[in-house]
């Protein structure tokens, strides 16, 4: 087989002479490594031979066979820069994952243990092992200092356990003893009696009609009083001590503290307490508020109890008891309020709504209470108000403004909304169907609140000239209001 398409009978011989050669090398280097192979190169042989004396047939050999030779070595040189690419790539995955490794353990180190990052920011060399050591060390330091603590915490539940069973056995001989000193001196009872003497507090007490004595149910105090928290007697004093008891005012007391209480924990102890009936809580709504507000008390059986408990005196009575003793009920009572507010916030001074202070003598024994007694900001003289729902019967509401007529000039009713307006303003014209052949002086305003707030005219009911409520309300405005004698 040639290589070459020429009948040249020298280049016949020579590709004759490769192949045979080509097969030699072939069959010498079969069963010998590799490397043995690249070690003695065939140029080797050949380096002090005097190739002018070789014949021309030797001489092809020589030739073919130094071909071949550098062959193997360009191919095994391939073989070994694919390697040693592989090994480099090899080595900078490595380089890699040790990197992130490493930002791992800096990472975790910066959660664990902040003095390792301090000291490496001031340039200190760690090496991985060395900081993985000082990490595991400040863990089992962590445990150590966790361990130590739970331990002091369970030695302290031990004792707190103690003291409680303690105040339990107390609390047991100290009912025992009071309940015997009741069924003593008490007779028997029967159910519609003992309803007229528990009053409210019926709900928390049992009545043996088969025995006709009477059995108070205790409540568990330690409990209630285990329960509070440093928020909770925050709250408690804020009731207890200011009388507070809308929510928002609470929760402003308390934030205004200092004392470290966030809303979250307000709320949760404020829910804690009224779950262990240490506040009782109602839902209100008035006249600008209306979808209620929450209102808190101390409960008569627990809260007042552990109020005396805590802060070795009598709480004083809550806003929301107040209120509700002085009104037909809470709505009525913070819608006052409500009115209240918006006087002063018109520039309105002495405004009262304490009914001993508002009582003002009729004739005989009858006196009128107005809900609200204030001083105009721009006439210097008294203002009446009256906050009204709508209940009173037209009996009523025919008493009261007799009164109105014999002791001031002019009233003015807010009311909640449009139809008790018109509700109201029926009973006006009734009365004063009633009372046309009287002599009936008094000018009546009637008031939405909201126009109370945006200063509109409301409808008047006046035996002389109308006047705008706008003009009275308006402080900016230079015209007279109406004036009313002083009582």
């Amino acid at each position: 087989m040639s290589i070459l398409n020429k009948k040249d009978n020298n280049v016949q011989l020579v590709s004759e002479t490769t192949e045979k050669t080509e097969t030699v090398l072939t069959n010498d280097t079969n069963g010998k490594n590799e490397k043995d192979v690249l070690d003695k190169p065939a140029f080797s042989k050949y380096e002090n031979v005097d190739f002018s004396k070789m014949s021309q047939q030797k001489l092809f050999n020589v030739i073919v066979e130094l071909i071949l030779d550098s062959k193997r070595l360009y191919q095994s040189v391939n073989k070994l820069n694919t390697e040693v690419f592989q090994y480099n790539n090899d080595v900078k995955t490595a380089h890699k994952d040790t990197s992130n490794i490493e930002n791992k353990i800096d990472y975790i180190a910066s959660k664990i243990c902040p003095s390792l990052i301090n000291q490496m920011n001031n340039g200190k060399k760690f090496t991985i092992d060395a900081k993985i050591a000082i990490i595991i060390d400040e863990v089992l330091q962590d445990k150590k200092r966790l361990m130590t603590r739970i331990l002091k915490l369970n030695e302290q539940v031990k004792n707190d356990k103690l003291v409680l069973d303690e105040l339990k056995a107390q609390l047991a001989e100290s009912i025992k003893t009071s309940n015997e000193e009741v069924l003593e001196e008490t007779k028997e009872f029967t159910e519609k009696d003992f309803e007229t003497f528990a009053g409210s507090n019926a709900a928390n007490v049992d009545v043996s009609s088969t025995q006709g004595s009477i059995v108070i149910k205790a409540i568990d105090l330690v409990k209630a009083r285990a329960s509070i928290d440093e928020t909770g007697k925050k709250i408690i004093e804020a009731i207890g001590k200011e009388g507070i008891s809308e929510y928002p005012l609470l929760l402003q007391y308390c934030l205004q503290s200092n004392t470290g209480i966030t809303e979250f924990k307000f709320n949760a102890s404020l829910e804690n307490l009224t779950n262990n009936s240490i506040l009782d809580m109602d839902i209100a709504q008035s006249v600008n508020r209306i979808r209620g507000v929450r209102l808190y008390s101390l409960s008569n059986e627990v809260g007042k109890t552990l109020f005396k408990e805590i802060f070795r005196e009598k709480p004083v009575l809550s806003e929301k008891e107040k209120l509700k003793a002085e009104n037909d009920n809470l709505h009525h009572g913070y819608s006052i309020k409500d009115v209240v507010l918006q006087l002063e916030e018109f520039g309105y001074t002495d405004v009262s709504m304490d009914r001993k202070k508002n009582t003002i003598p009729v004739s005989g024994a009858n006196v009128w209470i107005p809900d609200i007694i204030a001083v105009n900001p721009v006439s210097g003289r008294k203002e009446y108000f009256e906050v009204e729902m709508g209940t009173h019967t037209q009996d009523a509401f025919n008493l009261k403004m007799d009164k109105a007529n014999l002791k001031v000039q002019a009233l003015r009713i807010i009311v909640p909304n449009k139809n008790v307006a018109e509700n109201i303003c029926r009973k006006i014209e009734a009365w004063k169907a009633k009372n046309l052949k009287k002599n009936s002086s008094i000018t009546i305003y009637v008031q939405r609140f909201s126009e109370l707030k945006s200063k509109e005219d409301g409808r008047v009911f006046a035996p002389a000239d109308k006047l705008k409520i706008s003009d009275v309300m308006n402080t900016n405005k230079q015209k007279k209001p109406i004036e009313e004698d002083d009582v």
